[in-house]
């Protein structure tokens, strides 16, 4: 089936489809930046990525699809790993080892590293602000 015939039965109604605000995003674990658009829901291409939060802190989860080859056997299709790290280094590296085999997979690269690099900002404690003391 075409992306553009997915896309126009799903753009509307799908399981990961949040409105909020006039603007619709989207909790697909294959989007690259949880909008609702053609070119970021994940479930209607045939090769996306995905990297999403845990529970746990500095773990990440990682989606991704194997390409058209497994499309009729769903859990040959989506493929998911834990990355396990407590610095952005390490999940770069893991990430960039992945995804420099084929031309298609570089395209997730750089989308997928800032994304990871945004997760671990969050990840990281908060340090309480100082407050300064008044001296009366």
């Amino acid at each position: 089936m075409s992306t553009d015939l997915l896309w126009s039965i799903l753009k509307n109604n799908n399981c990961y489809l949040v409105k909020r605000g006039g603007v619709d995003f989207s909790r697909d674990p294959l989007s690259q930046n949880n909008r609702n658009t053609f070119t970021g829901l994940g479930i209607t291409k045939e090769h996306a990525a995905g990297l999403t939060a845990t529970s746990k802190r500095f773990v990440n989860q990682l989606t991704y699809t194997t390409g058209p080859k497994f499309v009729h056997s769903p859990a040959k299709h989506r493929v998911v790993k834990l990355i396990k790290s407590n610095s952005y280094a390490l999940t770069a590296s893991a990430l960039k080892k992945k995804f420099t085999k084929s031309s298609k997979n570089q395209s997730f690269q750089k989308s997928l590293l800032a994304r990871a690099k945004a997760l671990h900002r969050v990840s990281k404690p908060q340090t309480k602000a100082r407050t300064s003391k008044v001296v009366a």
